[in-house]
């Protein structure tokens, strides 16, 4: 009798044990992939404005920096490149301009404006949101969690002509 009191006694504490561990995973919260709110800095649109004559004409420039990303972004810098010799590629840029952009709230847009006295009919420019700056050789701002993945879509290639007239904007579609 003993012995079948003591299986029966463990037969129960091996359904109350079953029972309460059914309880616990029943209660305890779920764990699921965390989100880690990180900006991502575009350029969303470029109006260009040739506002002067003459051979040294000056340019007006807007630039509307948008952070479509879902964390705030931290100040950075708008840098301009100005291609002289399209065919020679990077190596025939100048850099127009390097202008600190404030930091932009998630989902929000800043708009930069500058001018230059330049004489062109045609030039290619690039603009880069967070552009590389001493120390910082991919920018300011992280944009992915342990990768560069963020920075693919931060520069914008536009190709001027005042053939077109003035002002020229032009839309980032990467920006939507």
């Amino acid at each position: 009798m003993s012995v079948k009191r003591c299986a029966v006694g463990l037969a129960l504490i091996a359904v109350c044990v079953a029972a309460g561990l059914v309880v616990q995973a029943l209660a305890a919260p779920a764990v699921g992939p965390v989100l880690v709110k990180v900006p991502d800095l575009v350029i969303k649109q470029v109006t260009i404005d040739r506002t002067g004559g003459g051979e040294f004409p000056s340019h007006t420039f807007w630039i509307i920096v948008k952070n479509k990303g879902l964390g705030n972004a931290g100040f950075s810098t708008l840098g301009v490149l100005k291609l002289d010799n399209v065919a020679a590629g990077p190596t025939g840029a100048g850099v127009l301009a390097a202008v600190p952009v404030p930091p932009i709230a998630a989902g929000a847009v800043f708009t930069v404006k500058f001018e230059r006295q330049m004489p062109i009919e045609k030039a290619c420019f690039v603009f880069v949101a967070d552009s590389p700056v001493g120390g910082k050789p991919l920018g300011q701002v992280t944009e992915s969690v342990g990768s560069t993945r963020g920075k693919g879509n931060n520069s914008f290639v536009v190709a001027y002509s005042t053939a077109y007239g003035d002002p020229q904007t032009f839309t980032n579609p990467a920006a939507m």
